[in-house]
C-alpha cells in the first residue's frame, strides 16, 4: 500500500514539474535577450518564446535586430518566426542536430555617406551570434516568405531595391549521413525581383570553412526597368521609359581565392523620352542631355537580331579584392553588337578549381 508521504512527494515533484514547464518560455525569452543584448553592434531582442517538448522544439516569436547608434529608420533584421527542431533521424545515429526555419524574415542593407547611416552587417561573427540562440549544430535550414531590401536614404530620389517571396533551403550543412563530400552543402533560392520575374540561385558552399568555399549559379529574369527607377535616377541621374534585365551569373571561391563573370543583358530600354522629360519640371537640361547620350549609347550597341544589349564582365583574385576584367568586358559588348549575339543564358564555365590557377584576369 502506498505511503501518504510518498503520494505527496510525488505530487510535489508533479508541482514543481509543471511549474517549470510553465516558467520555461519565459525563462528562455530572457536567456535569449541577454544573448542578443552582448552583441556589440548589433541591439537584439525577441518578443517571446514557444517550447514544444513533444518533437524537440522550440519557437522564437518577433526577433529584431537594430545597429546601435545608428540613423537608420529601418531595422537590420526582422524575423516573424523562428522554428528550431531536433531531427529525430540523425538522433537515432547518435548525433544531436536541429533544422531551422525562418518564416517571414526581411533583411534591410543600407547604404550612406557616413558609418552611422550604413549597415550591412560587417564586423559581426553571424554563425556565433545563431550558436548563441540555438544550442545545437544545424544542418537544415530555410527561409520561408522572406524579404531582401537594398535602401539608400541619402540619395534623391531615395533608393529601395528588393526581392520578396524568398525561398530557400540549405541542406547537409553538417553532413550528419556521413555522405561522400565532407560538409558541402546544398543551397536552392528562389524569389522575386521588385514584385515581377524571377531569380535562381543554385549551387554548394562550405561554411565551416576557414576561408570562403562556394560554387554558385545565379540567374535572374524577367525584370523591368522601370521598377527599378529609384536606383537608376539616385545613382545613374537617368530614369528609363521601358525597358527588361536579364542576369546570369557563375561564382566560384575556394582557399580565399574567387573566380567568376556576371552577364546582364537588357531588352528593349528606352531611357530617352522627349515629351515625357518636357513634362518633368524637375528635370533641367542638362539631365534631359544626359539621358539622350546614355539611350543613343545603348541604341547603338544593341544587338540588332536579338535586340538586346549585352556585357560579359568576368572576374578573379583574392576574395576580397578580385581584379575586373575590363578591355574583354568592352570587347564583349562590341562582339554582342556587331559581330554574334551573346549565349542568352548561364555559359556553364566556372567551376571551383579554377580558383587555383591564381592568375589575374586581363585588365
Amino acid at each position: 500500500m502506498t505511503s501518504k508521504p510518498l503520494l505527496i512527494g510525488l505530487g510535489v515533484i508533479g508541482a514543481l514539474l509543471v511549474g517549470l514547464r510553465a516558467a520555461l518560455p519565459t525563462l528562455v525569452t530572457d536567456a535569449g535577450n541577454a544573448k542578443l543584448a552582448e552583441n556589440p553592434e548589433y541591439d537584439g531582442h525577441i518578443d517571446g518564446v514557444d517550447i514544444a517538448l513533444y518533437r524537440g522544439a522550440y519557437v522564437i516569436r518577433g526577433m529584431v535586430l537594430t545597429k546601435r547608434d545608428a540613423d537608420i529608420p529601418v531595422p537590420f533584421i526582422e524575423v516573424d518566426r523562428i522554428d528550431l527542431s531536433v531531427q529525430w533521424k540523425a538522433l537515432l545515429h547518435g548525433q544531436v542536430v536541429a533544422e531551422i526555419e525562418y518564416y517571414r524574415p526581411r533583411v534591410n542593407f543600407v547604404n550612406g555617406p557616413t558609418p552611422a547611416q550604413q549597415q550591412a552587417g560587417a564586423g559581426v561573427d553571424w554563425r556565433e551570434q545563431v550558436e548563441r540562440l540555438v544550442p545545437f549544430e544545424i544542418n537544415r535550414l530555410a527561409v520561408y516568405d522572406g524579404e531582401v531590401h537594398y535602401a539608400d536614404f541619402s540619395t534623391r530620389p531615395a533608393v529601395d531595391i528588393f526581392v520578396d517571396q524568398l525561398q530557400v533551403e540549405v541542406l547537409n550543412l553538417t553532413n550528419t549521413d556521413g555522405l561522400p563530400g565532407g560538409r558541402v552543402a546544398s543551397i536552392e533560392a528562389t524569389a522575386r525581383p521588385m514584385q515581377l520575374g524571377s531569380l535562381t540561385v543554385r549551387g554548394t558552399v562550405d561554411p565551416y570553412a576557414d576561408e570562403p568555399s562556394f560554387d554558385v549559379d545565379v540567374e535572374l529574369v524577367g525584370l523591368e526597368l522601370t521598377r527599378v527607377n529609384s536606383f537608376i535616377a539616385g545613382y545613374g541621374k537617368a530614369d528609363v521609359e521601358s525597358g527588361t534585365m536579364e542576369v546570369f551569373a557563375e561564382l566560384a571561391g575556394e582557399e580565399g581565392r574567387l573566380v567568376g563573370y556576371v552577364k546582364p543583358m537588357l531588352s528593349g530600354v528606352r531611357v530617352f523620352d522627349l515629351s515625357a522629360e518636357m513634362r518633368r519640371d524637375k528635370d533641367g537640361p542638362f539631365r534631359i542631355v544626359w539621358e539622350a547620350l546614355v539611350g543613343a549609347a545603348n541604341g547603338l550597341l544593341t544587338n540588332d537580331e536579338t535586340g538586346r544589349f549585352a556585357v560579359k564582365v568576368e572576374f578573379s583574385g583574392a576574395v576580397g579584392a578580385p581584379r575586373v576584367a575590363t578591355w574583354p568586358a568592352v570587347l564583349s559588348v562590341l562582339r554582342n553588337a556587331f559581330v554574334v549575339a551573346m549565349f542568352h543564358g548561364l555559359d556553364n564555365e566556372i567551376i571551383p578549381k579554377d580558383t587555383a590557377a591564381g592568375g589575374e584576369r586581363d585588365r
